[in-house]
C-alpha cells in the first residue's frame, strides 16, 4: 500500500493513532484515535480517512473479530484494500460505488489470506450535502445533528442490536445483554451482506460518528450525542474515547458488578463535523502543522 498524502488523511496501518488525532480539511473538522484492548499487547481494530478529488471524506473503520482466529490480519487486510481501492476517487458518486466494490474485494482478500477470519466495518461517504453508510457487522455510524437528535443509525449486525431495533430490548438491556459480543456478518464471513444506508443530509455544524463496538458497548447513545453536539469536536472525541477507557477498565478490575455497562475491547471512533461556509472558505489554519 503506498497511498499518497494528499489522497489519505489518516491511516492506523501508517501511523499509530493511540491518541486524538485532528486532521482538518477545508470543508470539515476530522478527530480519530484507534487505541487497543487495554487487556492485549496489539489492536485488532483499523480506520482509514480518504479525501476524495471533489472535497467529500470517505471514513472506514474495521474491527478484526475477536471469536475467529487471526482477527488482526483481517482487519489488516480490509484497510488495506480500503486504502488501495479508494484513493483516486473523483467524486462523491465515483466515491460511493469504489466503496460498494471495496467491500466485495476486502471480503474477498481475507478468505484468500486468512480464512478463519473476520472483521467487521463501517464506512460512510461525507459529502457537502448528505452522509451514506455502508457496513458488515456490530461496527456502526450515527448522524447528529446540532439540535441534539440522530436522524440516523446503522443497526448493528448481531442478534442483540436486531433486538434492539425490533423493540425487543431497551438501550440498557442491551448494554448489558451477556450475548452483546455475537456478531452474526462480517468481512471474510460465509454469506456476508453489506447493508448500503440511505442519503442522510448533512448540514453545517452536525457530526458523524462512525465507531467500532469498543465504543457503542462502553458508552449510551445519549452519551455519545452530548459530548459531540456541539462545542470543540476534539474535545468531544477526547470525552467518548475517555468515558470508554474508564468503563472498560472499572470493568476489567470488577468494581462495578455485572449490573454496570463496561466491556475491555479495542477502541476505534471516527468524528467528522461540517464547517459552516464561512469556515469551509477560509480552510485550515495555515498555522496547524495537523492540516493537510
Amino acid at each position: 500500500m503506498n497511498p499518497s498524502i494528499r489522497d489519505v488523511l489518516a491511516s492506523s496501518v501508517e501511523e499509530d493513532l493511540a491518541a486524538i488525532s485532528v486532521r482538518p480539511t477545508r470543508r470539515y473538522e476530522v478527530a480519530c484515535v484507534c487505541a487497543g484492548d487495554p487487556q492485549k499487547e496489539a489492536t485488532e481494530d483499523g480506520l482509514v480517512v480518504v479525501e476524495v478529488a471533489d472535497g467529500a471524506l470517505l471514513v472506514c473503520v474495521v474491527d478484526g473479530m475477536g471469536g475467529m482466529q487471526n482477527g488482526r490480519e483481517a482487519a489488516r487486510s480490509a484497510l488495506e484494500v480500503f486504502a488501495e481501492r479508494l484513493v483516486g476517487s473523483t467524486d462523491g458518486a465515483d466515491a460511493r460505488t469504489a466503496l460498494v466494490s471495496a467491500f466485495e474485494r476486502a471480503h474477498e482478500r481475507i478468505q484468500e489470506r486468512c480464512p478463519s477470519g473476520g472483521a467487521t466495518a463501517a464506512c460512510a461517504l461525507v459529502t457537502d450535502d448528505w452522509v451514506q453508510t455502508v457496513h458488515a457487522g456490530d461496527a456502526e455510524a450515527l448522524v447528529i445533528a446540532r439540535s441534539g437528535a440522530v436522524p440516523f443509525r446503522t443497526i448493528a449486525h448481531s442478534p442483540v442490536g436486531y433486538a434492539q431495533r425490533a423493540g425487543l430490548l431497551d438501550e440498557e438491556e442491551a448494554l448489558l445483554h451477556s450475548e452483546r459480543h455475537l456478531v452474526s456478518n462480517g468481512l471474510g464471513v460465509d454469506g456476508m451482506a453489506i447493508h448500503v444506508g440511505p442519503r442522510v443530509p448533512f448540514e453545517p455544524g452536525d457530526t458523524l460518528a462512525v465507531a467500532t463496538d469498543g465504543v457503542t458497548d462502553n458508552a449510551r447513545e445519549s452519551e455519545i450525542v452530548e459530548a459531540l453536539r456541539g462545542g470543540s469536536l476534539e474535545r468531544g472525541t477526547e470525552e467518548v474515547f475517555t468515558l470508554c477507557r474508564e468503563r472498560m477498565l472499572r470493568a476489567m478490575l470488577g468494581m462495578d458488578g455485572m449490573e454496570s455497562v463496561g466491556k475491555p475491547d479495542d477502541l476505534t471512533l471516527v468524528t467528522v463535523r461540517r464547517r459552516p461556509a464561512t469556515d469551509a472558505a477560509s480552510g485550515p489554519s495555515a498555522g496547524d502543522a495537523s492540516a493537510v
